[in-house]
């Protein structure tokens, strides 16, 4: 009896400390978030007064996890009223259902407990979890990231990001009206596409809904990749994801069918994105879902309208299951291979050749909008559109 009470115990001992365990672990998340926050507040060189004062322009639209506005900032030197200024978007995350049970900002140092501190928690984490991924990307082809705070009392965050000022790939396919891109274009959108995803694989990050409306345009139609909302963090201890997120028409066989799924499923968005530059159609459709998994799990994508677009073979060859809709991510076309590829090759010497040669942005440039035209610094961001379901 006594080495039985003992037992019970020492297992209650044991589970307690993990959750004191699990609790500080939390806190020191959400505390590594918000010190992300204020670092990256101050890293432009502008006071972070600057972009809470920024001016509304008009509504972009609603996404799944947020409202998206077009702002204007304006730099101290030209004063409250001058016209100069820069666009920014901002996104704005709000509490809401859980708003009414926040806890004051002390809550970090422990002042609440219970099931009510592990809640807030749990919320703030989620709404700076985006943030996170955001503060660790820096490519010419992401989106860029510049600022986020909580306004106090307000239960929202507001991420301020760049605004990429010509669009979506997903309205630029659509003003084709049928007219294809030429082959030099889709070739350097890919190679983009693809140099930007490199990237964010590079800090152990899944995007997970890459999509022609998440893929953004600059006024010189250069690729800027955004929305991060679903992106996944692997450590080195996860090197999987198993949740079904991301959108129908774009998610890899591997996560359909509930399997565990990495890289590789990005790079199966990468090619039915390619799919859809090259024939201006998605590879799989159906009138219900249960048809369109089937093709998708099967890969059964159009391959008339494939064969028939108006591309050289080498690079309809990209978009075929011989390369990046290959239904076994073990033997899909890699990103690192993609990009070596003899196709991209003209595109990544142009590449190279704009990025020699490209201005850093100043962020006081008269009637600019905040767009990062250099290798030093971007990141990801939230669909500046409404995206479909």
């Amino acid at each position: 009896m006594a080495i039985g009470a003992a037992g019970v115990i020492g297992a209650f001992i044991l589970a307690f400390v993990l959750l004191l365990w699990c609790r500080r672990r939390r806190a020191i998340q959400l505390q590594t978030a918000r010190q992300v926050l204020l670092l990256n507040s101050t890293r432009e060189g502008v006071a972070p007064d600057v972009f809470e004062s920024a001016e509304f322009v008009c509504s972009l639209g609603r996404g799944s996890s947020g409202v998206v506005t077009l702002m204007r900032v304006r730099a101290p030197e030209h004063g409250e009223h001058g016209e100069q200024g820069a666009l920014v978007v901002r996104k704005t995350l709000t509490f809401n259902d859980y708003d009414a049970r926040a806890p004051p900002e002390g809550v970090v140092s422990g002042r609440q407990s219970g099931s009510r501190f592990s809640e807030h928690l749990d919320v703030l984490y989620e709404m700076y979890h985006e943030v996170r991924v955001l503060a660790q990307m820096s490519h010419p082809h992401i989106i860029r990231y510049l600022h986020a705070a909580r306004p106090p009392g307000a239960g929202e965050l507001h991420i301020y990001m760049e605004y990429a000022d010509g669009g979506t790939l997903a309205a630029a396919v659509t003003a084709q009206r049928g007219k294809p891109f030429t082959s030099e274009l889709v070739q350097r959108w890919t190679w983009q596409l693809s140099s930007a995803l490199q990237h964010v694989h590079a800090q152990g990050v899944l995007h997970r809904d890459l999509k022609l409306a998440n893929v953004f345009l600059t006024q010189g139609r250069a690729i800027k990749l955004g929305d991060f909302g679903v992106a996944r963090l692997l450590s080195t201890h996860t090197h999987f994801a198993q949740t079904m997120v991301g959108t129908p028409y774009y998610l890899a066989p591997e996560v359909l069918r509930s399997a565990p799924y990495a890289f590789a499923a990005d790079v199966w968005s990468v090619g039915v994105i390619l799919f859809e530059l090259l024939t201006l159609r998605k590879p799989f459709e159906s009138t219900n879902l249960g048809a369109l998994v089937h093709k998708v799990e099967n890969g059964d994508y159009d391959r008339s309208a494939l064969s028939t677009c108006a591309h050289p073979p080498e690079l309809r060859r990209l978009a075929s299951h011989e390369c990046l809709l290959h239904p076994d991510p073990s033997e899909r076309m890699r990103l690192d291979e993609l990009l070596c590829d003899p196709t991209l090759a003209d595109a990544a010497n142009d590449e190279a050749k704009s990025l020699g040669h490209m201005p850093t942005p100043s962020f006081s440039a008269p009637g600019t909008t905040l767009n990062e035209s250099s290798s030093v610094s971007s990141a990801a961001a939230f669909s500046q559109t409404p995206t479909p379901p």
